[in-house]
């Protein structure tokens, strides 16, 4: 119970700070609109992350789920770096970044090792 409130109270105290420090947080819908139609994923890949956090790191440790976490964030960069997405350069990907991401992989396996 004591968690819950300080939550509340903790999550009340920063939106009233938002409206203090900045009358107009909300964005206007003409700058929503120009918006690209990957911006909001941002918010939901976080909120996956915390649902997992929640669920997962009992059962796996928190060494190989915080391993997990940068790996995955990892090897989904060397995707977004080959190809460019994100309206990001194009960083072709070679050898030398997949043997990374790969010893990346083997130190979570080691980690997770009992």
């Amino acid at each position: 119970m004591a968690r819950e409130h300080g939550f509340v109270c903790g999550h009340n105290g920063v939106f009233c700070l938002c409206f203090r420090d900045v009358p107009h947080p909300l964005p206007e819908v003409q700058k929503l609109a120009g918006m690209p139609w990957w911006a909001p994923l941002g918010g939901l890949v976080g909120a996956v992350q915390v649902y997992a956090g929640l669920t997962l790191v009992q059962k796996v440790g928190a060494g190989p789920f915080v391993g997990l976490t940068v790996t995955a964030a990892l090897i989904a960069s060397l995707f977004v770096d080959h190809f460019g997405l994100l309206h990001m350069p194009v960083h072709t990907i070679n050898i030398w970044r997949i043997s990374g991401a790969i010893l990346m992989v083997a130190g979570i396996a080691l980690i997770a090792r009992n």
